[in-house]
């Protein structure tokens, strides 16, 4: 069986994706949320079995 941990994601806006994400994946949390500095703001967001890691993007 093919079984997918997690997946990198480039998001618009995070706090809207973390919502979306909440709505199709109810049994999801946020594992982590960083934003360390002089970078760019990424979160984990999954369950004990997957989860998404979701950048938002950094244009300069």
């Amino acid at each position: 069986m093919t079984r997918i941990e997690h997946s990198n994601l480039t998001v618009a806006d995070i706090d809207e994706a973390i919502r979306f994400i909440r709505i199709i994946a109810p049994d999801f949390d946020v594992k982590r949320d960083e934003r360390p500095e002089n970078s760019y703001r990424w979160v984990h967001i999954g369950n004990d079995n997957c989860y998404f890691a979701l950048q938002e993007p950094h244009l300069d």
